[in-house]
């Protein structure tokens, strides 16, 4: 038996239709001298689920991550398909801390997503969906954001490329500056409900989520400070 509903990736642009309107944003950008992160995404370990479940299946795979990729989107985001198992996302308006803690957050949902429950609006057959009972998977991102780290579309494609290289190179399943960029995410150790509570906390605040997370860490500090040590006075 195989179900089939409409097109859950049909909003998905197409490879020049998102280098365009990457070109776009960052145009606009530039001229307002508003923010805008790039993250490009790719799906983990894709041969070796090729190797272990059959093309079918592993294409099946990949289209059900890609599905929940854009169902996780915030308004504003733009997803498009950079090709094979790799995605293009903008984020018009975020700043470089901004934009790590949300991409953090759309990485960590992947991570926790049964690919089964992600199948229904697609093509599926039964013995295909048995294969992918109880399957996880992951994405590499790497990110960019102008003007910080280009500002132009071709050199902050560059940056956000290299990063996604070294996120692979780093083990996987993590989000990455570009390589001279020291804030490296720290937020892999951060559960799916705590990012979920941030970002809630955050909106009910009017507040960035980076500020609030600054601000729990200047908290720490504090708390754990050690007292001067004390001198004794001199004979």
């Amino acid at each position: 038996m195989v179900t089939k509903t409409a097109n859950p990736l049909a909003d998905l642009k197409s490879r020049p239709e998102i280098l365009a309107l990457l070109r776009d944003e960052v145009d606009q950008a530039m001229q307002s001298g508003r923010s805008l992160a790039l993250a490009i995404l790719n799906i983990d370990y894709t041969a070796e689920l090729n190797e272990r479940l059959g093309i079918s299946a592993a294409n099946l795979a990949v289209q059900a991550v890609m599905v929940r990729v854009g169902e996780s989107l915030d308004p504003g985001w733009i997803l498009g398909h950079h090709g094979g198992d790799q995605l293009v996302l903008l984020l018009p308006g975020l700043e470089a801390e901004e934009a790590l803690l949300a991409v953090e957050r759309l990485r960590a949902t992947v991570a926790a997503t049964q690919i089964s429950n992600q199948t229904a609006a697609l093509a599926t057959g039964d013995a295909v969906m048995a294969s992918l009972e109880g399957l996880t998977c992951t994405v590499s991102i790497g990110l960019a954001s102008a003007p910080k780290h280009g500002r132009d579309a071709d050199t902050l494609l560059r940056r956000a490329l290299g990063a996604l290289y070294r996120a692979k190179h780093l083990g996987r399943n993590r989000v990455v500056f570009p390589s001279e960029e020291r804030m490296v995410t720290k937020t892999s150790h951060y559960s799916t409900p705590a990012l979920e509570q941030l970002k809630a906390l955050a909106r009910r605040q009017g507040r960035g989520e980076a500020e609030l997370l600054r601000e729990a860490l200047d908290d720490v500090i504090l708390k754990y400070k050690e007292p001067p040590t004390q001198r004794d006075d001199p004979l």
